[in-house]
């Protein structure tokens, strides 16, 4: 059963990341993603968040995987906070984000399988881990 939730309202200036894994301990690597609105970028790329777009862009973030993920922020100097876990077959969607902020997907422990970049000419976004 898939579940939608609202977020509300973050501060200026934030990115998100995801947290996940599969079951039987296996990686959410193993997973794929779909997009839109995103463009992706591998993990090794050092992004960080960009200013001086006003667009809010709702982002809906979707876990199809058989265990729970968690969403955190980056700001504009790359650093991550946790912000919140999206349980197995939930939907978030963002009430607060903006073109040129960067979304990571990565796994429990922290290490990154996805990097992703709000379109700058995007009027909604969306990231699915199946």
């Amino acid at each position: 059963m898939k579940t939608r939730r609202m977020m509300g309202t973050a501060a200026v200036g934030v990115v998100v990341a995801v947290i996940a894994t599969t079951q039987g301990g296996a990686s959410a690597a193993s997973a794929g993603f779909s997009y839109t609105g995103v463009s992706p970028s591998p993990c090794g790329r050092a992004l960080v968040s960009q200013s001086g777009d006003d667009t809010k862009v709702p982002l809906d973030i979707t876990n199809d995987t058989a265990e729970p993920i968690g969403l955190a922020w980056r700001d504009f100097t790359g650093k991550r906070s946790q912000f919140r876990t999206i349980a197995a077959g939930d939907s978030v969607e963002t009430s607060l984000t903006y073109r040129k902020h960067v979304w990571e997907v990565t796994d429990k422990a922290g290490k990154c399988l996805r990097l992703f970049v709000i379109n700058t000419t995007a009027t909604s976004a969306s990231i699915v881990l199946n």
